[in-house]
Formats: structure tokens, sequence, C-alpha cells
């Protein structure tokens, strides 16, 4: 994680926009972040507020570890992604910052992602096993 982006002044957010033409699609994303700077005279770290589409990401300011990398990450697909915010909290002497930000697409298949054939010797298998 050698570079990152912060805004060019202290209470401004980080504010990415995603255009989508397909309502239906939906995305898991990926925020990655090294935390390299404290406050010298507090030793307090930097606090963010993460929002996807204006909704809050992550129930309470983040706080990434000085000197640690970390990753946070949506568990469940994201319907129609619009928008990603990083804001700083209020109790925040240090902007929001990102080092890096992956977008991946819910591709859906029509088609079984098995082969029934390879389902019915697994099947077959078991059943021989078992005895």
């Amino acid at each position: 994680m050698s570079t990152g982006v912060t805004p060019a002044k202290v209470n401004d957010s980080l504010t990415f926009h995603w255009a989508t033409s397909d309502s239906t699609t939906q995305y898991y994303i990926h925020l990655y972040f090294a935390e390299l700077q404290q406050d010298q005279m507090t030793k307090h770290n930097r606090q963010m507020y993460i929002y996807v589409n204006k909704s809050l990401f992550y129930t309470h300011p983040y706080v990434a570890d000085y000197l640690e990398l970390s990753t946070l990450y949506s568990s469940v697909p994201i319907d129609k992604l619009d928008e990603i915010s990083i804001n700083k909290a209020e109790e925040s002497l240090l902007p929001p910052i990102l080092n890096a930000l992956e977008i991946y697409k819910v591709k859906k298949s029509l088609q079984l992602l098995t082969n029934q054939q390879e389902d019915n010797y697994i099947a077959c298998c078991r059943l021989y096993s078992a005895n």
C-alpha cells in the first residue's frame, strides 16, 4: 500500500461516483486502508464514517490501526452502486484516507455451475462409501 488519497482540505470528504445503466446489477466492494499518520499532539488515530449510496456502511466511526493494513468489504451484494463516500468523523483531527478501492460486479449464471454427471458421481461415491 504505497499510495493513498486524502481530500485537499481536512474537513472535505472522499467521494466516488459509480455510473451504472442497469439498476438490477449488484456489486461487492473492498476498501483498503493503511494508516501511516497519527496526530502528534494527542496520538489519536484518524476516524472516518463510510457511506455507500448515502447509507452508513460501517456502524461506527472506522479507525484504521496505526502502521497496520486493513480491509473493509461488503459481505452481501450491494444493489445499484451509485456512490461511496468517506467522511471525517467530527472528533477526528485528520482527514479521511483511502489506499485502494476494488469493485466487483456480480455476474449471474443461467447454467448450472456443476455438471449433472459430476453431481450424480459424487452422490454415487457417497452412497458407496457409506456401506
